[in-house]
């Protein structure tokens, strides 16, 4: 089984060659299969490969130079096997150092929980309390997404709360004068920042708990306006890039909310029913824009979702202390483990519900600037006093409610689009038809990467397309039917078109013998034609050997999909291709080359105005020598990454 190491390391210096260069920053290290990982704090010699981080490929997909560069990493390196480090300075033999012992803590601690708690509920404790969310399945961050739950499993001011305000509290019952709890307090804050890992939404609620506790030392009234900005202006001193983070923007403006608008009862621990709608009410424009999904439900997920986990948190930093001792031991993990499995129950309940979230098109950014404005606009009229009060806040709330429900609205042209994806030698296309129906040919493959997961959900939910009216298989290989369980589980599927398949029943092959959703499934005939709307569709041209041939056309517009360079299928496969008189656009399969006599004749039998290649141009040199003699041109999908067609209501 293929191990994978990685950790950021703060470069010095690198050989290429007997070239020697001094350097600096952080570089993230993939090391594959070594022979051990390099602890933590050790200084080391790499071998292996430094490279640029690879953009995203296709639209919606996860931008993965953004994400290093927002923590200062700007090179990644790969290193493969048992040799790809050299152990050079063991930090057993320096002395001691605070991020060492740190970290120590954070695995020794997550070494506990596994001990301690069964799969998922110890990679949820190290993810809840040490921030180290690596181990979480996909179902269940899908889960936390769909309900409006996420902020559950980062590391936040519920955190700080717990941790400082528990100690705090304690000691106020034990006896300690309040300046001595304070202290132990703030102590404990400063503490857990660090343990967790110090991320942008603890950090925030580490400087308000701090300058809290610090108002209570200095006997001074408490301001959480203040401290909020306090929090804010240190947070940026240190790291302006801060700013434009996801983490940043909805900590700070979730705790502005709520100070805002929660007045008087967020000071009085409010129920959590009240403060979640405030959240809601000031993070909804950029929930949407940053991840698409609205769930309507997330207000009374969170109900019972947030005070189950707030018990299963303290029962983890209970179990952390007493877990060996007998009897009180195993009693709190039972405790904690039956809190964190109802609150994953709720969780999962919500999220399994199709209609309790929504999908939506992201927005435009002066959508997000008129949401706040009339939000401001609504807070002013509340605490307006002069004689037009009522009609400025009839006005206020109105505007909100319109600016609001445009979120909802579809926007952009309804007409035909086709998106070919980049997914390597893979095929892929999603097409909308007009009325905004959405298809797909193929799923994406499932491993070693979930491409419907990864690169086709993120595109859906950013064109707000929460149903697909059908799938068409062109053939049962694992590349293109792996995503498909993923695919069932995230959005609804109307109808499932494949070829017969003389391996296994589809349903087996498909399915693994289980569905999640109930999908209408139809077998592709030769001849058969597929309509969507007045003017679209799906033409099987033919069916061999379990491969489709498909054409897709709009109006007077034609796309041929070829599933396969097999010689034997294509030869049967051309006198239906020698019915059509030429096509717009010829998509090409990967894995393979053509047998010269037959990709000559299939080009003068189809024709193309332009070709869509999937393997990179390194290996389809014979294809595009014949294209460019031809003078057709093509595209390369390894070099343009995903390409979008459209064809406006007017052709």
């Amino acid at each position: 089984k293929r191990q994978i190491h990685s950790f950021v390391l703060e470069a010095e210096n690198f050989v290429r060659g007997r070239d020697f260069f001094e350097t600096g920053g952080k570089v993230q290290v993939f090391l594959f299969n070594p022979s051990e990982a390099p602890p933590f704090g050790s200084r080391v010699r790499l071998r292996g490969k430094l490279k640029v981080a690879k953009g995203p490929q296709n639209p919606g997909e996860f931008d993965y130079i953004r994400y290093l560069s927002e923590q200062g990493i700007r090179a990644v390196w790969e290193g493969f096997g048992k040799n790809s480090f050299v152990l050079i300075k063991d930090p057993s033999d320096s002395k001691f150092h605070p991020s060492r012992f740190l970290q120590t803590m954070r695995e020794r601690g997550s070494a506990r929980f596994d001990s301690l708690f069964p799969p998922p509920l110890n990679v949820l404790l190290k993810a809840l309390i040490f921030g180290m969310r690596r181990g979480l399945t996909e179902t269940l961050r899908d889960d936390f997404m769909k309900t409006g739950t996420s902020h559950l499993v980062a590391i936040s001011g519920m955190n700080i709360t717990l941790v400082a305000g528990s100690l705090f509290f304690l000691f106020l019952l034990m006896g300690l004068p309040q300046k001595g709890a304070a202290f132990a307090g703030m102590a404990a804050a400063v503490g857990y920042v660090f343990l967790s890992g110090a991320g942008i939404p603890v950090v925030r609620a580490g400087w308000m708990a701090g300058l809290y506790f610090t108002g209570l030392l200095l006997e001074r009234q408490k301001d959480w306006m203040n401290g909020l900005f306090f929090a804010l202006f240190i947070v940026l001193a240190f790291d302006p890039s801060a700013f434009f983070q996801v983490g940043f923007q909805l900590s700070f403006l979730s705790v502005f909310f709520l100070i805002c608008f929660g007045r008087s009862r967020f000071m009085e621990w409010s129920p959590e029913g009240f403060q979640t709608g405030i959240v809601l009410l000031g993070t909804f424009p950029l929930g949407v824009y940053y991840f698409n999904v609205f769930s309507w439900a997330g207000f009374i997920a969170n109900l019972l979702a947030i005070p189950f986990f707030h018990l299963g948190v303290l029962g983890g930093w209970i179990s952390l202390l007493v877990g060996p001792v007998p009897f009180l031991g195993p009693l709190t993990v039972y405790v904690t483990s039956f809190f964190l499995k109802m609150g994953l129950a709720w969780i999962h309940f919500w999220a399994k519900q199709p209609w309790s979230y929504f999908y939506l098109r992201h927005p435009h950014w002066g959508q997000l600037l008129t949401y706040y404005l009339t939000l401001a606009g609504l807070w002013f009229a509340f605490r307006n006093r002069s004689r037009f009060a009522s009609l400025f806040k009839m006005l206020t709330v109105s505007s909100w409610v319109l600016t609001a429900l445009f979120f909802f609205l579809p926007r952009g042209p309804s007409h035909f689009s086709l998106t070919a994806f980049s997914l390597g030698q893979n095929e892929l296309l999603h097409i909308e038809f007009e009325g905004r129906k959405n298809w797909l040919i193929n799923t994406g493959r499932g491993s070693p990467s979930d491409q419907a997961r990864w690169t086709v959900g993120p595109f859906l939910r950013r064109k707000g397309a929460g149903h697909l009216e059908g799938v068409l298989l062109t053939d049962f290989s694992k590349r293109h039917t792996g995503g498909l369980s993923s695919l069932s589980e995230n959005f609804s599927i109307g109808s499932l078109f494949f070829p017969l398949s003389k391996k296994a029943s589809a349903e087996k092959l498909l399915f693994g013998g289980s569905r999640r959703r109930r999908i209408n499934t139809r077998t592709l005939q030769a001849g058969e034609l597929i309509r969507v709307g007045e003017k679209g569709g799906f033409q099987v041209l033919d069916v061999i050997d379990g491969f489709a041939f498909i054409l897709i056309y709009w109006g007077d517009e034609k796309i041929l999909f070829l599933p396969t360079w097999k010689a034997g299928i294509l030869a049967r496969a051309l006198p239906e291709l020698k019915k059509l008189s030429s096509v717009d656009m010829l998509l090409l399969p990967s894995q393979g080359s053509p047998d010269p006599a037959q990709w000559n004749e299939i080009l003068s039998l189809t024709l193309p105005r332009w070709v869509v290649l999937t393997d990179p141009r390194e290996t389809s040199g014979p294809l595009i020598a014949s294209l460019q003699r031809e003078e057709i041109p093509f595209f390369c999908l390894s070099e343009t990454g995903a390409l979008q067609f459209e064809i406006g209501p007017e052709k």
